[in-house]
């Protein structure tokens, strides 16, 4: 196992990010975004590191190659960076879009849509994704092994200075670990170090 502090992308890549352009298989085939299947090997790319052992096919076989490969685990339930899979019915190339936050049964994916939208998050109902698109495949968890932290977070809730002196209040908190004694740096006048 490993450690990765997710970050949710709710906001387009940059137009020049190396994920989802000059070192993604799908741009340099010629299709790049808007490409639901670009946009999501990009992003697996951009949460893991490394790039992603991923279908480089259509969406709807991103989820058979990943099983045949024995790539990632799979299901049914969303986890935080998975990668959702749909067929699309008859016909369909299918469509895959990237778990970003889940609360409660709603989940919000990332997604992009061939020569449609570039990018876009969207809200949708889990144990109801083929209400969204039809022939919902499942998910493919990238993160399976990875241990999902959050970054501490805190407040300065109140800062006084006066001459050769300064107090600050406020909290700091690790949610992954609450009883967490943690360190605070202040820094006046210039950089760390």
């Amino acid at each position: 196992a490993y450690a990765v502090t997710f970050t949710p992308r709710l906001t387009a890549p940059s137009a020049s990010d190396y994920h989802y352009t000059s070192d993604n298989p799908f741009y340099n085939s010629g299709f790049g975004m808007p490409n639901c299947t670009c946009y999501a090997w990009g992003r697996a790319y951009e949460i893991l590191g490394s790039k992603p052992n991923l279908s480089t096919g259509n969406a709807n076989t991103f989820y058979a190659v990943n099983q045949s490969r024995g790539a990632y685990a799979y299901g049914s339930t969303p986890k935080l960076g998975a990668i959702a899979c749909w067929s699309g019915g008859s016909g369909s190339p299918g469509h895959v879009a990237v778990v970003e936050k889940i609360e409660g049964n709603k989940i919000t994916i990332s997604e992009s849509h061939y020569q449609k939208t570039n990018f876009n998050t969207k809200v949708i109902t889990a144990g109801r994704e083929s209400s969204y698109i039809s022939g919902f495949q499942g998910y493919i968890y990238i993160l399976d092994d990875a241990t999902i932290g959050n970054n501490p977070e805190g407040s300065c809730d109140l800062i006084n200075g006066n001459t050769g002196s300064i107090t600050i209040d406020g909290w700091v908190i690790d949610k992954d670990n609450k009883s967490a004694s943690l360190e605070l740096h202040v820094y006046i006048g210039g950089p760390a170090g």
